[in-house]
């Protein structure tokens, strides 16, 4: 069974990258994540789904994204809408399970990677309080740091993937839902960093969905597995440090901070490894809490 405490997923420097996080010991979210559970095992049935949501680059089941995000080719941020979702998107957002799953998903990704979390969370709610002519964005909780959540029904099992619209170096935060036993299938597996990891029902894990290609292995045919992601992509970060612009159209109207932006751009990689956390920089960080008693 995997430990009831947090455990961080670092490399071979210290640098936290993902984190593993149990569910909240309150009987509370017990029932709220059964609740969702049941919300989610329900609308599986539905017919509404297009042959993209049942099958896609991830795997072979439904899967319905919602919130708000930039797609490629758009001028600006947009609502991810689809009259044929509307009721089930309203009913799983109205849950008690998905508003306890965001806050624990939000937290921990707070908790882990302070760093990254505030550099995301500053870009986002800046997108958010734009003035602009468009429709305003829908968030999916009022203070989630995640433009977007994806659904995942029925039986999933993802393919080896990578997020590649994703932020490189941000966090996708996920939470598994189902009946299966965890010891047998449904584990995370992080393929480069050659990990398989349990990941039971009501458990959350955090990666970094973009650079690290990642799979799920398959439970009994018996069983359920389902899941609950939140994630950010680039373009939306990228829109925000162009100041409500996408590349093409800051080259039209500001050619000097398009020039500044695409030379920052080829330190990046530099910046974001220095967001990055060490479980010693969270312990000097945190006045009298002891992180590391959390691992014993």
């Amino acid at each position: 069974m995997p430990c009831r405490r947090p455990r961080p997923i670092v490399d071979r420097s210290g640098l936290i990258i993902g984190c593993i996080v149990a569910p909240p010991d309150s009987p509370s979210y017990g029932r709220d994540a059964e609740e969702l559970l049941d919300i989610f095992v329900e609308e599986s049935e539905s017919d509404a789904f297009s042959s993209g949501e049942l099958r896609h680059k991830r795997g072979d089941f439904p899967a319905v994204n919602f919130g708000w995000t930039l797609p490629s080719g758009f001028q600006h941020p947009i609502n991810l809408s689809d009259s044929r979702h509307r009721a089930k998107i309203d009913r799983i957002c109205k849950s008690s399970g998905f508003r306890q799953i965001s806050g624990v998903q939000n937290g921990a990704f707070a908790f882990w990677n302070p760093g990254v979390y505030d550099y995301q969370k500053k870009r986002v709610e800046q997108v958010l309080a734009e003035k602009s002519d468009r429709p305003p964005l829908r968030r999916t909780t009022p203070k989630t740091a995640f433009p977007t959540t994806a659904c995942n029904f029925r039986r999933v099992c993802c393919c080896p993937h990578r997020d590649t619209q994703n932020c490189p170096f941000g966090w996708c935060a996920i939470t598994a839902l189902g009946k299966f036993d965890h010891r047998r299938g449904g584990h995370l597996i992080l393929w480069e960093l050659k990990l398989v990891i349990e990941f039971p029902h009501g458990y959350t894990i955090l990666i970094p969905s973009a650079t690290v290609t990642h799979l799920n292995t398959p439970v009994a045919d018996a069983e359920i597995r389902m899941s609950m992601t939140q994630y950010c992509a680039g373009s939306v970060l990228r829109y925000a440090d162009n100041l409500g612009s996408t590349d093409k159209n800051l080259w039209h109207k500001n050619k000097a901070l398009y020039g500044q932006n695409q030379a920052d751009r080829d330190e990046r990689w530099r910046m974001s490894l220095g967001l990055l956390s060490t479980v010693d920089d969270l312990e000097k960080g945190r006045r009298g809490r002891s992180i590391a008693a959390m691992f014993q």
